[in-house]
């Protein structure tokens, strides 16, 4: 059965966990990966994540530092369909192995490059470490009830994160970017460069972005948003009878009021001030009064009790999993998305599976990960490279090129935000995007500016599916589409004529892509979902609440969810491109996150258990750690091989480096509270800003971790540019995720409801009179055509 990117060669130069996991899923799908690492290995080898990331690869060793390194690297790379590179900022090119030299010497290749501030150039001193990231951008910061938060304080101060959703995100864009690359590729014989970025991987895969401006800055927040805090409600952490938590996940009305009902407060819905509930309080006190309501009813019966009573009436509710319960949930079994892999060294290794799951050309899991350095002689003795896939590269024509997905249909029946992020990331490189939604809209329209983000670049068709006419509209619109994406429950996307059998018979070659929660199978297939629910299952909630503390809800599973869905569409455009086949496909919201949390959730005989924060959610290690200066707060990464004999030298403290207390590692774990109060005394008498020069200059990671908010970041540093929109008012709208050499960049702007109806109606050849007549009886909506268009600034209208 033919794979994805069967008969592909990917070369790879990174470490960690993104670029990894972009060609992890790769070798996951066929392609042959060469894994180059320096003498002493990926420094993330002591990692347990590492058996998931570079599982089925080849590793060679190569010192880059000597010029037969070079060399050979730069062979490898001229034997390469693609090249995976996640260097420090102009070392490749020292290498000659960045994208422009090896574009002009392999016009074949696809070349992706993933650093860690990307387009913010004057970051690109800090290393490309998950906690730098997030320290030095400001996402440690403004964090609440829906974003990880437990402790009282942390509205003035930087938290922990725990969920590496920068890594996480950038793998995605990388994996989404490489595949369209590679599709474009077997249409042109070009390669081409992109890039992206750990930043960028943060910008996306993190919700509640509004960014209102106010003039060339940003516009301060409510300071008490009551829908908001109406969804915190929707969302709460509850405590049941037995001491066990839930976690609610309310966020639709019928949801919230069937919940109320299942809980005997369904009167209290009847009482005037609570009649807009849950968005629509009048103020915080009957927030606050409902919620000590709710709270209380809790504690009358068990967690399992209320699962079984929240299942039948159609509330979601979930558990909270610790990482080594998340990969035996039976909804992650049943969908197939879990392997065990046999380690010669670890022996069976229990970790997830397939990241995308693919009716005709499916991932195939098998060899562990290499050891260093096991096919150094294989790639030696190999012979001259094989001719690429994609033959000889048409000639270059003159001006910019197209985007990759140019060119690409893809319609989207999605609602709120892990369906719709996908497509949306497709539209920044390049496909038309049909937005198909109810005549009152995507009800996440009623978050504002959260939405606009979601809705950029797309056309909106206002539709009734549940009318037979809307259903024909929606048959000639896939009749000429290359994608359908939906996150519809199981049995929901039949009934309105959106299920696999009958789109198939309409466009065989159509990517069907279903955005699923739970997965299509098993007995929670059918069970509603947002971002709470992954978040509780793949163990998430406990890693994010610090020892001791009850767990927490956390909301960058919805984005990373989304993130997948891109890379899928992407998969799929690829396989039908190079085997002629359209298919069905599927992700998931539970695989997706225990992909984010796989370095925890990877199961052997003798693995250390999880790091975990401590209770004031300051880090899960002295090495790893936040800490109070003078002034301003410090975030340490020197946890990696070498970090403890960097800073020992860089603070001076040779009477640490001496201490029997903290000689080794396991020494320095045996005493981790010990070491995280010699340090934090160490760092209190200068700033973090002083103390950021001092350890970077000695080589060991550290960033400010309260410096300007994550969305000033973006803004300061060219990540978002200025729009008006005569919706949503002036506001920073997010450039691209992925930067494509040699193509301009999409710029759009969002869509209103029905905003196209009448052009998409056009394009499928219903004349003036019969849509007129569609909208007549209320099958489609219109809304009137602006005087303008809006304005973009720096983009000609």
């Amino acid at each position: 059965m033919a794979s994805v990117f069967g008969g592909l060669r990917v070369v790879e130069l990174a470490q960690g966990m993104a670029g990894p996991l972009a060609t992890g899923v790769m070798a996951d799908h066929g392609a042959e990966v060469v894994k180059v690492e320096p003498p002493g290995g990926d420094w993330a080898r002591v990692l347990p994540g590492f058996h998931v990331w570079n599982r089925g690869k080849r590793s060679v060793v190569l010192d880059l530092r000597a010029t037969a390194g070079r060399a050979e690297a730069r062979e490898l790379a001229h034997s390469a369909d693609v090249v995976v590179e996640s260097l420090r900022p102009g070392r490749a090119r020292e290498l000659g192995l960045d994208g422009a030299t090896l574009e002009h010497e392999c016009p074949h290749l696809v070349h992706c490059s993933i650093s860690g501030f990307g387009p913010a150039t004057a970051l690109r001193g800090f290393p490309a470490d998950e906690g730098i990231v997030a320290a030095k951008s400001g996402r440690m910061l403004g964090t609440d009830a829906l974003s990880g938060a437990v402790v009282a304080d942390a509205a003035e101060r930087p938290i922990h994160l725990a969920a590496p959703v920068a890594s996480f995100g950038a793998a995605m864009l990388a994996l989404e970017a490489i595949s369209a690359a590679l599709f474009d590729r077997a249409r042109t014989g070009r390669g081409r460069r992109v890039a992206t970025s750990l930043l960028e991987g943060a910008g996306a895969a993190t919700m509640r972005l509004r960014f209102a401006r106010d003039g060339d800055g940003l516009r301060p927040r409510d300071g008490d948003d009551l829908a908001y805090r109406g969804i915190v409600l929707t969302f709460l952490t509850v405590r049941c009878a037995d001491g066990l938590h839930l976690q609610m996940c309310a966020r639709q009305d019928h949801h919230f009021r069937n919940w109320m009902a299942a809980i005997g407060l369904a009167d209290v819905l009847g009482e005037e001030r609570y009649r807009g509930a849950p968005l629509g309080f009048r103020s915080g006190r009957d927030i606050d009064e409902l919620r000590a309501r709710i709270v209380d009813r809790m504690t009358t019966r068990t967690r399992a009790e209320w699962l079984a009573t929240f299942v039948r009436a159609d509330v979601g509710a979930d558990p909270f999993l610790d990482p080594a319960e998340a990969l035996a949930h039976p909804q992650m079994v049943l969908n197939d998305r879990v392997v065990v892999v046999d380690d010669p060294r670890l022996g069976p290794v229990t970790q997830v599976g397939p990241l995308v799951a693919m009716a005709e050309t499916p991932a195939h899991i098998g060899a562990p990960a290499p050891t260093l350095g096991q096919h150094q002689d294989d790639e030696r003795h190999r012979g001259p490279a094989l001719l690429p896939v994609g033959g000889s590269p048409r000639p270059a024509e003159p001006g910019p090129r197209p985007l990759p997905l140019e060119g690409v249909t893809v319609v989207e029946v999605a609602s709120f935000l892990a369906g719709p992020l996908g497509p949306t990331l497709l539209a920044e490189l390049g496909a038309r995007v049909v937005k198909v939604e109810p005549r009152a809209g995507d009800p996440f329209r009623r978050v504002g500016l959260e939405f606009a983000h979601l809705a950029t670049g797309k056309e909106s068709l206002a539709l009734d599916l549940a009318h037979p006419e809307g259903r024909d509209v929606l048959a000639r619109l896939v009749r000429q589409a290359d994608v359908v994406v939906h996150n519809l429950r199981p049995g929901a996307a039949e009934r309105l004529g959106l299920g696999y059998a009958a789109l198939r018979r309409i466009n065989p070659s159509l990517v069907y892509v279903q955005a699923s929660a739970y997965g299509s199978r098993g007995p929670e297939a059918g069970r509603a979902a947002f971002h709470s629910t992954p978040h509780a299952l793949s163990g998430g909630g406990v890693l994010q609440a610090g020892r001791g503390n009850p767990p927490v809800d956390d909301s960058y599973a919805d984005p990373c969810a989304g993130l997948a869905v891109a890379a899928a569409v992407a998969m799929g455009l690829l396989a039908r491109e190079r085997w002629g086949c359209g298919q069905q496909v599927e992700t998931t919201m539970l695989a997706t996150a225990a992909y984010v949390h796989a370095n925890d959730q990877v199961g052997y005989r003798g693995r250390p258990p999880p790091a975990v924060a401590d209770a004031g959610q300051h880090g899960p290690c002295a090495l790893r750690r936040l800490y109070r200066c003078r002034t301003g707060w410090l975030f340490l990464a020197a946890d990696r091989p070498g970090g403890w004999e960097a800073l020992v030298a860089a603070l001076g403290a040779v009477d640490l480096a001496a201490d029997r207390r903290f000689t080794t590692a396991a020494d320095r774990g045996a005493h981790d509270p010990e070491l995280a109060e010699e340090l934090a005394h160490r760092l209190a008498p200068r700033s973090s800003h002083e103390w950021e020069a001092v350890l970077l200059a000695g080589g060991v990671p550290a960033a400010e971790a309260d410096g300007p908010p994550f969305e000033e970041i973006l803004v300061r540093h060219g990540l978002a540019r200025p729009v008006e929109h005569e919706d949503v008012g002036p506001y920073w709208g997010l450039r691209p995720r992925v930067r494509v050499a040699g193509s301009e960049p999409r710029l759009g702007v969002p869509c209103g409801c029905g905003e196209h109806s009448d052009a998409v109606l056009a394009g499928l050849g219903y004349g003036e009179a019969e849509r007129d007549a569609l909208v007549a009886a209320g099958v489609v909506r219109r809304r009137s055509p602006r005087a303008a268009p809006p304005a973009v600034a720096g983009v000609a209208p």
